[in-house]
């Protein structure tokens, strides 16, 4: 009895991408933002990394406003709600995620003294040239919302940068 086992035919072209992680950037400027309107500063998917997210309002009269943020990664929400600090006129804050929720630091390198009492350990996003130290926040997909909730008054203006990484393909 013989039998042959058939050859395989491997003349196919197969086709293979390659991916590498890329940096960007994202800006907001609403001038004048509207009361309680969130105002998106990015939204990525299909693998994204934050680094750093820095917000920063201005207004003519130079008083603290009342600003939220909302991060939003794969459908879960994370909430920083003005009521723990009032953001002064004209100061880059950073945010820092801690084990009590999103921090927001205007000095822009991560002070424990300054927390809430909570422990401190799942800390995310980082300004190198702080020396702030901190992890990134990972996700398939990333969206970064902010607002002023309190009134906006005369020369209002709100600001927001991140830095983060998007996978994409490479030619």
């Amino acid at each position: 009895m013989s039998f042959s086992i058939p050859t395989p035919d491997y003349s196919a072209n197969v086709t293979t991408t390659k991916y590498a992680w890329k940096t960007l950037h994202a800006y907001l400027n609403q001038q004048p933002p509207v009361q309680n309107t969130y105002y998106e500063i990015f939204n990525q998917s299909g693998g994204v990394i934050l680094k750093t997210l820095k917000i920063q309002q201005d207004n003519t009269p130079t008083d603290a406003e009342d600003i939220d943020i909302l991060i939003t990664v794969d459908g879960r929400t994370i909430f920083y709600d003005h009521v723990i600090n009032a953001l002064n006129h004209g100061t880059l804050y950073t945010a820092f995620m801690t084990a009590a929720g999103l921090y927001v630091d205007e000095t822009g390198s991560f002070d424990v003294t300054a927390l809430p009492a909570s422990p401190v350990r799942a800390l995310w996003m980082a300004d190198p040239t702080s020396g702030a130290i901190g992890f990134p926040l990972k996700g398939h997909e990333i969206k970064v919302e902010v607002r002023q909730t309190s009134a906006i008054e005369a020369g209002s203006r709100l600001r927001g940068w991140c830095v983060y990484d998007k996978l994409e393909a490479v030619t």
